[in-house]
């Protein structure tokens, strides 16, 4: 996932479509499935580049003394009460 909030900045904005027009220059394909795949794959070069990726946070938290002792502890008393 890209930082897209960042190209409401104009000079981001630019970046990112001058980083477009480098990466896809003139290319000849044997197919409709080649240039799309070219075209994908520019695009996302040009956007990681220009605009940086955006680091997904887990929506769980990892709990550093979670084990499976703790798990099977857990299950025990759930079921006990």
């Amino acid at each position: 996932m890209y930082n897209i909030d960042i190209l409401r900045d104009e000079s981001t904005s630019f970046l990112c479509k001058k980083r477009l027009d480098e990466k896809l220059g003139g290319g000849n394909f044997e197919s409709t499935e080649d240039c799309y795949q070219h075209l994908v794959k520019c695009i996302h070069q040009a956007a990681k580049e220009a605009l940086g990726e955006k680091i997904l946070r887990s929506k769980t938290k990892q709990f550093y003394y979670w084990n499976e002792e703790t798990g099977q502890l857990v299950k025990e008393k759930k079921k006990n009460t």
